[in-house]
């Protein structure tokens, strides 16, 4: 994760522990907060006015849904079929 954006974390192991591990936590909250933005910009071209979600919401989604999923089996198949239906749009 660090070594994406410095190619070398030496810095972070000449630190003490706290202030490392505190450096590492950062990094990744920063990467997953950068997936969490790819993810919506994805979606975000798919979105409607009736469908709109802005991205501080969005943001907040995944670990809500992280619990437990609601969907049945025809609403996830209903998803996929959906997501079947784009990609055959865009080729």
């Amino acid at each position: 994760m660090l070594l994406h954006r410095y190619g070398s974390i030496d810095y972070i192991l000449e630190m003490g522990y706290e202030s490392g591990v505190e450096q590492i936590l950062k990094a990744y909250e920063k990467e997953t907060e950068q997936k969490q933005w790819d993810l919506y910009l994805m979606r975000y071209q798919h979105m409607t006015k009736n469908d709109f979600v802005p991205f501080s919401d969005f943001m907040q989604k995944p670990a809500q849904k992280a619990a437990a999923s609601t969907k049945t089996k025809e609403e996830i198949l209903e998803d996929a079929e959906m997501i079947l239906a784009s990609f055959r749009k865009v080729g």
